[in-house]
């Protein structure tokens, strides 16, 4: 497939592979998981940071026109699913540094954008 033909596929179906991702990271988020065997610190919230990334990217694809409630939305499901591991888990708990992890990655993914439009403005003239 053609980089263009691709990249018009992923447009045209980014609103089902956004809430696609959103159920599949919550049920991520929510499986029982053995103690943290981490290779190396800090690797949990490179993982959040990178899924909020992603989630981020394609819901701004999905949703360009309402970018801010997407943002917002995000951060409260972020913490939502940090709530949720804690009462629906016996081997999970809700942990403040996640989230600020998922927010990170939904910051960083605002980032990217913002830093996109503004090189696409200023060699385009605009």
């Amino acid at each position: 497939m053609h980089s263009k033909s691709l990249i018009k596929w992923l447009k045209g179906h980014a609103p089902t592979l956004f809430w696609i991702l959103i159920v599949a990271t919550m049920l991520l988020l929510l499986m029982e998981v053995s103690p943290a065997q981490n290779s190396f610190p800090f690797f949990d919230k490179i993982v959040h940071a990178t899924i909020f990334t992603l989630l981020s990217g394609v819901g701004y694809v999905a949703y360009t026109q309402y970018s801010s409630l997407l943002y917002c939305f995000l951060a409260i499901y972020g913490a939502l699913t940090e709530v949720l591991q804690s009462a629906l888990t016996t081997t999970r708990y809700a942990s403040l540094l996640d989230w600020l992890a998922d927010l990170f990655g939904i910051l960083l993914c605002f980032s990217i954008v913002y830093l996109v439009k503004s090189t696409t403005k200023t060699h385009h003239g605009n």
